[in-house]
């Protein structure tokens, strides 16, 4: 999620009936969720992580990318404290799904924290 604090933008990466599992978090499975994480995300922290894709396939309209994040995390001033900053080391799997229009689209984003 980018520091321009866009809700809605990062919520429109996803395809209609697209669901988010973040990494020690429950399930996100509709548009107005997405759009409520990314906003209460955003307006919270700053994010500074690099998403490195480590593998895609594409099968026709499916595709996936399994991704390696790495970065910071940083409470905004008057934000909740965070451990500063807070180290990120993840992964995730995206699957995306061809559009009508062309356009890929997130269709499940799957994380999960390399830390024990």
């Amino acid at each position: 999620m980018s520091r321009a604090g866009n809700g809605a933008a990062w919520a429109a990466l996803f395809a209609d009936g697209g669901v988010y599992m973040p990494a020690n978090g429950p399930e996100i499975t509709t548009r107005a969720g997405l759009e409520e994480f990314a906003q209460l995300y955003l307006g919270r922290f700053w994010s500074q992580t690099t998403i490195t894709p480590v593998e895609v396939e594409v099968f026709g309209d499916w595709g996936f990318a399994r991704t390696s994040v790495k970065g910071t995390i940083q409470a905004k001033v008057g934000g909740d404290p965070v451990p500063d900053p807070l180290q990120v080391d993840g992964k995730e799997i995206g699957i995306y799904r061809r559009q009508q229009d062309g356009a890929w689209k997130l269709w499940r984003l799957i994380g999960n924290s390399n830390r024990q």
